[in-house]
């Protein structure tokens, strides 16, 4: 298998002064990219040098103190749900800021026809509308 977007790549790193680190990278799209859970961008320079390559193959890699690398494996990136995208997760932060918004009106809000009930108001994403009132 090649090295491709979406693939998890374990290799090993080998610097000049002769030691060696193995680890394993999961190759993703830039705007997945976080180095903290190991999702390096395809545009990093770790990126370009590892696609389109394949297991078994040492390529040189003249960063920092590394010159070279092996992979020692390639395969499918294992992810337990898809991932959402930026616009996505923006999405559903405005819907989330509106619905606060509302409950905050209704909790604060009284006029002489009466209160506002926080509790009728529906969420977006409920999969049930709000209780019945039974003063209504």
């Amino acid at each position: 298998m090649l090295v491709a977007l979406n693939t998890t790549v374990t290799l090993i790193l080998f610097t000049a002064n002769g030691g060696s680190e193995q680890m394993t990278v999961h190759l993703v799209s830039d705007s997945r990219a976080d180095y903290a859970r190991g999702l390096f961008g395809a545009n990093t320079p770790l990126g370009r040098a590892l696609l389109g390559h394949a297991e078994d193959e040492t390529l040189p890699y003249p960063e920092g103190d590394v010159v070279r690398l092996y992979i020692v494996s390639v395969q499918p990136l294992q992810t337990d749900a898809p991932e959402k995208s930026a616009e996505d997760v923006i999405k559903q932060a405005v819907t989330d800021i509106n619905h606060t918004n509302a409950v905050l009106f209704a909790s604060s809000y009284s006029s002489k026809w009466g209160d506002y009930d926080p509790d009728g108001i529906d969420h977006p994403d409920d999969d049930h509308p709000a209780k019945d009132n039974p003063e209504s």
